[in-house]
This record gives C-alpha cells, sequence and structure tokens, in this order.
C-alpha cells in the first residue's frame, strides 16, 4: 500500500521542491530524494560538478539514510558536505577501513557522522546518522570528471536518475553496487532537478551546445556560456553537446601545465588534449570481420531496442566485399546469426535484417558470457539463424566488436575480464542508449578495447552516433600511437604517462594526454603511428605555454586518468598505489573514503537504516506503462507478473514494426519481465532450440524526410548498388546527393563509397545506355567535390552539373534533375527508381 504526501519545505519553500514518500509492505519503508541541483564548470575536456542532493525524514523514528547516487562518466568524488538539521559535517580523506571505523565509533557515541565511498562503477554510497524524526538532509558532493569524446567534440553528462541492475555473479558484487541493487525502485517520484552549466570558451568564438535531453535556456557572455535546466524530473541525465571540434584542417590544442611538484611530490604536470579536424580523405581500408553484440535485456524494451536495430542495419551497410561480418544478441541467453562470420553478401545481408528486425527484449544481461562469445572464432552451442560457414582464406582481417547496449550490466570487474585476454587485434566500440546508462563502465571497456564509446539518448543523437561509428569500423586513422616529448633534437617517451600504452586515432576522435616532468622552451609533442595501409605517419606540435598560462586542472586531470585506470584494472596488486593517489589528490577509490563528524552528541538511538531512493529511468517507466503525473503504480511483489507495454512502433521509413522472434527460444511469459526492484541470478543458458528461417527484407515506403533516406539505404545490395539495378542506383545517388550526402561527409559517407567502387569497377565493362547511367551516377558523387566530368559522361549532360555545389542544396537539385532529364530514357522504369523519383526527385 502506498502513501503519498507532499510538504513545502526545503530551500524556498518552492512547490517543485515538495517531498513524496512512498512505502510499501513489501518492498520496505524508504525516503525519496526530493531536489538534486548542480553546477557544472566545463573547461576544455575537464568539468567541475557540484551536485546537491536534499530528502527528508518523515517515518517517525531516528534512522540512517543510506543514499546510492551515480556520478557522471570518470567522475571522482572529491568533497563532501552533509546538513542534518542544524548540524554540518565535512568530510575528510582517510583509508577506507579507517573511514567506516570512525563512521562507526561516531554513531555509536551519538555522534552525527557521514561516511561516502565508491566501487568504480559511477557510483557513490553515503550513509548518514542520526536523522532523527522531521530532519531535512542536505548532502553536497564536489566531483572532477573529464568529459566524453563525441562526433563533434565532447559531452557532458549529469546523472539524474540510475538504470537497476541485473547479476551474473551474486558472489561478485561489491558493497555500492549490492545498496544499489538492494533497494526499492518507484516509477515516478515528483523530485524535480535543477542544473546550471558554464562552459568556458577555448578562443573567441564560442562553441555550440546542444542539449540532448532537456529544454534548456542559454545565455552567451564574454568567455563563457551558461546553460540553464529548471525543474527537470529525475527520470533521465542531462546531456550536453560541446562542439569544440576544428571546422579547418588543423587540430585544437588545449594545454595546461602545473609547475609546481604536485601534492604527490612527483614533478611538474603537463595535460594536452588534441581535438583533430574531420577529416575528408578516408584513406585505405582494411578488410574486417565484424561482429554486433546486441543486448535485448528487458530494459532495452522500447527505444534503445528500436534504436539498437536501427545502429546494426545502418553499420552494416558501411561493410564491404572482403568484410565479414557476425550478429549476436544476448540476454541471459545467447542466439546468432550464424555460428561463425559470414561474408558480406546479399543473402547473409537479408538474413541480418530480418535477424535483428525480429529481434525483442527480455529477460536478463549476461554480458560478460556475450563478449565471450563476439570474441570467440566460433559460437558453440546457441541457435542461430544460418548454419553458413565460410571457407577459411587468407585474408588478413582486422576483429572488430560493437556492442549496443543500455549500461545495464552490474559487475563490471566481469565483463572487463572477459573482454581483457581476449583484444588481441582487436577493436571494440560501443554504443551506451538510454536515459540511464553506466558511462564510466562502458566507455572504459571502449578504452581496453582500442575503440570507442558513444552514448546515445535520442533519435538525433542515433544519427550522429551512427556517423561516428561508421567512421570508426572503417579504420582507425592511425593505429599504435605512441607520445614522445622531443628536445633538442632527442624524443623520449614522456614520465608517468596517462594512458600509458599505444592509442588508436579515429576521425574527430579527441584524444586526452597527461604526464609528469617539466617542460622547457622548444619541447615538443610528437605523435608516431601507423596509417591503415601499414605506412608510418607522425604529427609534432608545440608545447610552448603562453604567457599567464593558467595550472589549474592539469594535476587532477593526471590523477583522475590514473585512478579510472588503476580502478577498472581490478588489480589488488594497484591497490597500494591507489590510496596512496586518492590521499594526495583527495580523489575516493576504493581504497579511500570521506568521513565527517559533528562533535555534538545527541541522545538520539538509530533504528535501522533505510534507504534513500531516485525513481526508475524514463525508458522504464515508458515501457511500463507507468503515469509521469501523479500517484506512481505500486510496484509489483517479487514474483509478481507485470504486463509490459507494447514497444512504441519504428521510426518512420524503416518498415513496419519487428516481427516476433521467429529463431531460438520465445521470450519469457510476462512474470519474467524485470519487477523495478528484482536482482536476477543468471542461470547457465537454455539449451538451443532449432531456428526458424528469418524473415526476408520488406521493402518499406519511402518518405521526404531522413527517415525516408535511412528507409531508401535498406534497398542497397551488398556490392553497393541499389535493388540490383543501374537506374534505382543512380536514382539513388541522386536523392541522397540532392540532400548533401556524399561519398565524403554526411550520414551515408560509407555506403555511397562502395557503390562509388562499384560503379568505377563496372563502368568500363558496360556500353551504351547503361554505361552513361553509371557514368552519371558517378559523376553526381563525385563532381560537387570538384572532380571533372567522368571520361565517357556524354558532353550535353556533364554541362547540367557544371559548378555543382552542395553549399546550394536547391540549386544542386536544379541541376540534378536537368542531368536526369537529358539521360536515357527508362532510367526510373524500375519500381524502386520510380517511387525515389516521386518521392526525392
Amino acid at each position: 500500500m502506498f502513501t503519498v504526501g507532499a510538504e513545502q519545505g526545503g530551500r524556498g519553500g518552492n512547490a517543485a521542491r515538495r517531498n513524496v514518500s512512498l512505502s510499501d509492505a513489501e518492498a520496505g519503508i524508504f525516503l525519496a530524494v526530493r531536489a538534486v541541483d548542480a553546477e557544472v564548470v566545463a573547461d576544455g575536456p575537464l568539468a567541475r560538478t557540484r551536485l546537491t542532493v536534499t530528502f527528508h525524514n518523515d517515518l517517525g523514528r531516528t534512522l540512517e539514510g543510506d543514499l546510492v547516487f551515480p556520478l557522471p562518466p570518470t567522475a571522482a568524488l572529491r568533497k563532501l558536505s552533509v546538513k542534518v538539521g542544524a548540524r554540518t559535517i565535512d568530510g575528510k580523506i582517510r583509508a577506507r577501513d579507517r573511514a567506516r571505523a570512525e563512521y562507526a565509533r561516531a554513531v555509536s557515541a551519538g555522534q552525527t557522522a557521514a561516511l561516502a565511498e565508491s566501487e568504480g562503477e559511477d557510483l557513490a554510497r553515503l550513509r548518514i546518522a542520526p536523522i532523527e524524526k522531521g530532519e531535512n538532509v542536505e548532502v553536497t558532493l564536489a566531483l572532477d570528471h573529464t568529459l566524453l569524446p563525441v562526433a563533434d567534440g565532447h559531452r557532458l553528462i549529469v546523472p539524474l536518475t540510475y538504470m537497476p541492475r541485473y547479476v551474473e555473479d551474486e558472489r561478485s558484487i561489491k558493497d555500492t553496487a549490492r545498496a544499489a541493487l538492494d533497494r526499492p525502485r518507484p516509477l515516478t517520484l515528483a523530485a524535480r532537478a535543477n542544473v546550471k552549466v558554464r562552459v568556458e570558451h577555448q578562443g573567441d568564438k564560442p562553441p555550440s551546445l546542444r542539449c540532448t535531453s532537456h529544454k534548456t535556456e542559454t545565455k552567451v557572455g564574454k568567455g563563457s556560456t551558461e546553460v540553464v535546466v529548471q525543474d527537470a524530473p529525475l527520470d533521465r541525465d542531462l546531456q550536453l553537446e560541446i562542439a569544440d571540434r576544428p571546422s579547418g584542417e588543423e587540430p585544437a590544442v588545449w594545454i595546461r601545465h602545473d609547475p609546481s611538484d604536485g601534492p604527490d611530490q612527483n614533478g611538474p604536470t603537463t595535460v594536452v588534449a588534441i581535438v583533430p579536424p574531420a577529416f575528408a580523405d578516408e584513406g585505405p581500408t582494411i578488410p574486417r570481420t565484424v561482429t554486433f553484440l546486441v543486448d535485448r535485456s528487458g530494459s532495452m524494451q522500447g527505444r534503445p531496442m528500436e534504436s539498437a536495430i536501427r545502429a546494426v542495419r545502418g553499420c552494416l551497410r558501411a561493410l564491404g566485399p572482403e568484410d565479414r561480418f557476425n550478429v549476436l544478441a544476448f540476454d541471459d541467453r545467447l542466439e546468432a546469426l550464424a555460428p561463425a562470420p559470414v561474408p558480406f553478401d546479399d543473402a547473409s545481408l537479408s538474413a541480418a535484417d530480418g535477424f535483428v528486425g525480429a529481434l525483442s527484449a527480455r529477460g536478463g544481461t549476461a554480458a560478460s558470457m556475450a563478449i565471450s562469445a563476439a570474441l570467440a572464432d566460433r559460437i558453440e552451442g546457441a541457435p542461430v539463424a544460418l548454419n553458413k560457414t565460410p571457407k577459411p582464406d587468407q585474408t588478413y582481417r582486422l576483429r572488430l566488436v560493437v556492442f549496443m547496449t543500455d549500461g545495464d550490466v552490474a559487475g563490471a570487474e566481469g565483463v572487463l575480464a572477459a573482454a581483457k585476454d581476449g583484444l588481441s587485434d582487436t577493436r571494440v566500440h560501443v554504443l551506451g542508449i538510454g536515459d540511464a546508462v553506466n558511462h564510466g563502465m562502458l566507455a572504459q571497456l571502449a578504452t581496453l578495447g582500442g575503440g570507442t564509446y558513444t552514448p546515445v539518448a535520442t533519435d538525433e543523437d542515433l544519427e550522429r552516433a551512427l556517423v561516428r561509428l561508421k567512421n570508426a569500423i572503417t579504420a582507425p586513422l592511425w593505429t599504435n600511437i605512441r607520445a614522445l616529448v622531443e628536445r633538442d633534437g632527442e624524443r623520449r617517451a614522456p614520465r608517468m604517462l596517462e594512458p600509458p600504452g599505444p592509442l588508436d586515432l579515429f576521425a574527430g576522435q579527441p584524444v586526452l594526454l597527461a604526464f609528469r616532468g617539466p617542460i622547457e622552451s622548444g619541447d615538443r609533442l610528437v605523435l608516431q603511428g601507423q596509417r591503415a595501409d601499414g605506412e608510418d605517419q607522425g604529427i609534432a606540435m608545440d608545447l610552448a605555454l603562453p604567457s599567464g598560462a593558467r595550472s589549474d586542472g592539469a594535476g587532477q586531470i593526471w590523477a583522475l586518468l590514473r585512478n579510472q585506470r588503476l580502478t577498472y584494472r581490478f588489480d589488488p596488486a594497484d591497490d597500494d598505489t591507489l590510496e596512496g593517489l586518492g590521499k594526495a589528490f583527495g580523489v575516493v577509490n576504493r581504497k579511500v573514503a570521506l568521513v565527517g563528524v559533528n562533535a555534538d552528541e545527541r541522545q538520539a538511538t538509530v533504528e535501522g537504516s533505510v534507504p534513500v531512493v531516485l525513481p526508475m529511468p524514463r525508458n522504464v517507466e515508458m515501457a511500463r506503462g507507468a503515469s509521469t503525473t501523479g500517484q506512481p503504480p505500486p510496484p509489483p511483489m517479487p514474483g509478481a507478473a507485470r504486463p509490459m507495454a507494447p514497444p512504441p512502433p519504428a521510426p518512420a521509413g524503416f518498415g513496419p514494426p519487428p516481427a516476433p522472434p521467429a529463431f531460438g527460444a520465445p521470450p519469457p511469459a510476462p512474470a519474467a519481465q524485470r519487477p523495478p526492484r528484482a536482482r536476477v541470478i543468471m542461470a547457465a543458458p537454455a539449451a538451443p532450440s532449432a531456428p526458424a528461417a528469418p524473415p526476408a527484407r520488406a521493402p518499406s515506403a519511402l518518405t521526404a524526410d531522413e527517415a525516408g533516406l535511412r528507409a531508401l539505404l535498406l534497398h542497397q545490395n551488398a556490392d553497393g548498388l541499389f535493388g540490383g539495378d543501374l537506374g534505382a542506383t543512380l536514382a539513388a545517388a541522386a536523392a541522397l546527393v540532392g540532400r548533401g550526402h556524399t561519398a565524403r561527409e554526411g550520414l551515408f559517407r560509407a555506403e555511397l563509397r562502395r557503390t562509388l567502387v562499384t560503379l568505377r569497377g563496372r563502368a568500363g565493362s558496360l556500353s551504351g545506355n547503361d554505361r552513361i547511367l553509371a557514368l552519371l551516377a558517378v559523376a553526381l558523387l563525385t563532381m560537387p567535390h570538384g572532380d571533372p566530368a567522368p571520361e565517357g559522361l556524354p558532353a550535353q549532360i556533364a554541362a547540367k552539373l557544371g559548378d555543382l555545389s552542395l553549399q546550394d542544396l536547391q540549386g544542386a537539385r536544379e541541376k540534378i534533375r536537368a542531368a536526369l532529364a537529358a539521360a536515357p530514357a527508362g532510367w526510373s522504369s524500375s519500381t524502386l527508381a520510380g517511387e525515389v523519383q516521386k518521392v526525392f526527385l
């Protein structure tokens, strides 16, 4: 039985800060977060966040409050301040065991105390006691974190909720993860968040800012831009994209240098952030084996599942004839397109479309099992949709794993440990899809795999993510990059470099490096690596510091990078280093904690520990059909069935909604769907069942928008031609080019590059009208970039495309229509070409 009560109170008595108390006879009693306030300063790749969480004890007894709160990715907790009623507590860094002992002694003595710990999975756990009846509690955390690199620069993420966890191995769960797992999870609360972000400008021109998650108010000032979000529900993370990628050919460089020896006395600190431009020339590509690993667990219900399906279909069209691929789908069981990677041809492409189109969300998240399978040469013991096994060949292929998940993967230690030993000559690219994602663990998995991590919160995010992902899976721009400092013609490895190992550089991918030691006038930072074709390549940049160069943040970034790397190695041998790092730089990790005690003795007896909770994130709430306002429905009792709402329809242009699974075991009954506070211990995978043949790709209606262009790409065959017809290929090229998408830029460059290669290869063997159609399509794909008309294209048609430029899309479309009017008759006779002409041309 739920009770809902509102109390005006807290700062300013704002109704948006009303407290909602929820209790459930089955789930136990808990306190609800009343409000979250965040103030963030973003300066280059570094962000500093002041986070305030408030709640109220209305349970009629004295208790300990146990708050588990998500942290931004890569964040380290640095300061703690707590107000309990009229008492104030300030935390101090201590060794973790000592901090726990101090907290326990203080509470036993009747003193007010607070303890803040982290477990390295983007969660902070705060325990506060005693909290007497009717007291307000205000917890303020100071955090430092680096921003996530994305396609146009960086992304700031401020978590306002967190996803409940599935567990593969209960024995592996740490204290903080268990505290997050075991608490009740209401679907909706009336609590609100207010966030203020100040983005410092690098140079005279402010970066473009785009909030993908919330409505914002933006004010551009001298030297900084302020972004404000007011009274937002605690149902999704705030995500702000900072487009600071340079538009020219030179990379943007951000440097901080602290000449002091630092708190650890290891010498000066230098931090260099390099944001490369978007490279127009992709350069050579190498054959690849790409495994798409799709999380289909219950928390992926609705839009996350749709986004994963769209991502697989989009990325498949970026492959080429030398590539091989496979698609694995997992919850607590594993299913595969084929037992081993298959050639990229029309039959495999059609089967893959059917396989992913049949996926639906269900069950748990056995991520370590799935990653181990993705790194294996062959899938054993899982149902497959194709029994096709290619013949071995001698072609070298770079192995790529594209992992798509909402980050609901408890036990990051198991996931990373499973990946660690299988990443030789492999790149792992990760998409974190959803409203509340474990960004830090997923980003570290991508770092461990030498790949990229991209968060996806909206449909627009997905399109940008696909651009970046297609660029990344084409091949790294450079591989095995090593950083050196050049002084007087001699090059040496920087001391205590973070990250220490060889790196990969992807087009448009920011790189952040930090090292210790002095720098002198004339020093240069040199990056040396190899291109995809094996040729050496390097770049050098001056480390000259301008007068008045800032030092703030340099040591903290170095400490953050080292703290994160050692934390996610899960190696007990790092414990002493982590403890020293935590004490010197004031960063909380698994070996140090923040503890504070107010000396006033209180005559209060703590009557148990009560969780302080956040509501479910939005995608889980929407999947359960919960109301977004008013009183939420009660969570089911353990084991009780709760029907899931049907998934929303597929976006326009992607055909009908996914069909029910046509292979492997059927989805579990509704009782197996996740209740809000369920803990699921993974059993052994179910025995495979005989798969049915996947449904064939169904043609979809085209619409004159981005969704229609995506739908058009689903008609592209493995050789790059559309519908297997030159006329349809010409029509598709005209439609895509006329909307600004070309072989070298835009959303579809990888697909059209394959089309261009095929057309050029076949043009010499064609004759008559077929040759003219092929050459005209080549002209459309190349002439906007300054290339001459292809040899053999009739002069009267080439003249129609003179000065074709994508700077004026309306003018470009007029020129394209004129060229098509002069083309041989009958090019639009096929059904696909006719539909493209009607919709786009």
